[in-house]
């Protein structure tokens, strides 16, 4: 059989062309069983798979897993007293990251039969996956804080400090949290400290404004004590690092655009839970480093997502800062980093750098006219439209290194200088480059037959 060989897509085929065969009932809540279980064990492959394996096309884990629940559901439709169904949907719930759901699922299974080996594992899957977030609600609850007044606010508390909410902050699996709370769990783990749900969310985190108004109204008093114990709090110096998933592809330029075309199922699961979140991930180069990747990224946001028909996303994405990877890991197939943002050094002379900056911008401002009226006499290139098409908004004069990074779009995607560009952390190498090259640029804009 193709699924004890672990060929699990060729047992999905199998199974649906036996379902277009049969009509018993019996054999349908097997096949769908079987089904079920082939698309977790898809689902659950493509998590583990390393992310230096090669590119794969098919659909993502979070897809596949909600077919095995599709199918576990109609087992139990079928058969309300089986416990098969329970354990399928069950395992689906665990890989939706579902875990109330999971445990309930496996409940009602184990009511049918209180001896399956397989639903007691299941539920310790799902117990092990929300055990630490259990271990820090209890943690908190013992050092609680007595309130002033006696008062029913437990559905206002946050349940990682264990007091009012201050700040609320409403993550995109439904619960709340004090921002500064949820800021620092988010330093430690990119999961929901209450459901372990896997979260991509920005360190500008966005307040509830809705909870927020409930809260100071129902206890404007303790709500402008907490207001102040934050601030307090917040005095203390912080390293500005962030959590995010990482794009192995190529260099990009803060300001720079890009479209992108998602078929990898590892990356078509990141890009879904970044739109439920910050929309930001960052895009770092390949290198021959025992990680495969580079240690200086761009930070970019997902300016436009339209998913496809087959389950692919077309993206637009511009690069906003330059970020250097501290820590790495891989999540469910793909790579996330902490990461800090990166800035130039302060430059030696301001004036020499001040009077390259502005060289630079004037001769990249001439560059993009001219690409623009090469479009106007020829019409269309492809070439040109291409270059256009990864060029943002002017910066302003005052800013030398993000004009060098404007300046430094115009270079081809596959130039390795580029990377060599984003690393420096000096402004006026940066443009002393720049100035070189900018005039082979012009040289050569006899490839688009410039007169």
């Amino acid at each position: 059989m193709a699924y004890d060989r672990g060929t699990y897509g060729n047992a999905i085929n199998e199974y649906t062309k036996a379902l277009k065969r049969e009509n018993s009932a019996a054999l349908e809540g097997q096949l769908m069983a079987k089904r079920s279980a082939a698309f977790a064990a898809l689902s659950t492959e493509l998590r583990f798979r390393p992310a230096t394996a090669s590119a794969l096309y098919g659909m993502d884990p979070y897809d596949l897993a909600r077919l095995a629940l599709k199918d576990g559901q109609r087992v139990s439709e079928l058969f309300p007293r089986h416990p098969e169904g329970y354990l399928r949907q069950g395992f689906a719930h665990y890989l939706l990251e579902n875990y109330a759901k999971a445990e309930e699922a496996c409940l009602e299974g184990l009511r049918w039969d209180i001896d399956r080996d397989s639903l007691k594992n299941c539920l310790k899957l799902v117990k092990h996956a929300t055990g630490d977030a259990q271990q820090q609600q209890d943690q908190s609850a013992e050092c609680r804080m007595p309130l002033q007044a006696c008062r029913d606010a437990d559905d206002l508390e946050c349940v990682l400090c264990m007091k009012l909410l201050c700040e609320p902050v409403t993550t995109p699996c439904g619960h709340s949290f004090c921002a500064q709370c949820l800021r620092r769990s988010l330093d430690h783990s990119n999961k929901c400290p209450f459901c372990r749900t896997v979260l991509h969310l920005s360190q500008e985190l966005v307040v509830s404004v809705t909870l927020k108004t409930i809260v100071q109204k129902s206890f404007p008093e303790e709500y402008a004590e907490r207001l102040q114990e934050t601030a307090d709090l917040n005095a203390a110096s912080s390293s500005g690092s962030a959590i995010l998933p990482l794009f192995v592809l190529t260099t990009l330029m803060p300001g720079e655009k890009m479209a992108l075309n998602i078929f990898e199922p590892r990356y078509r699961l990141m890009v879904r839970r970044v739109m439920a979140g910050s929309r930001r991930f960052g895009m770092v180069r390949r290198s021959n480093d025992p990680d495969g990747m580079e240690k200086v990224a761009c930070e970019c946001e997902i300016t436009e997502c339209e998913p496809l028909p087959d389950g692919r996303y077309y993206l637009e994405v511009v690069g906003r800062r330059r970020i250097q990877v501290q820590e790495l890991w891989e999540q469910d197939g793909y790579r996330v980093g902490k990461v800090a943002q990166m800035h130039d050094e302060t430059p030696t002379d301001p004036r020499r750098v001040a009077e390259l900056s502005t060289e630079i911008k004037a001769s990249t401002s001439n560059f993009l006219l001219l690409l623009r009226s090469v479009l106007s006499k020829h019409g269309p290139h492809n070439s040109v439209l291409a270059l256009l098409g990864r060029i943002s908004e002017e910066p302003m004069a005052s800013d030398p290194e993000m004009i060098s990074f404007w300046a430094a779009c115009l270079l081809p995607t596959a130039c390795p200088q580029r990377s060599l560009l984003l690393q420096t952390t000096s402004t006026i190498e940066r443009l002393r480059w720049l100035q070189t090259h900018l005039k082979q640029l012009w040289e050569a804009k006899k490839e688009w037959n410039i007169k």
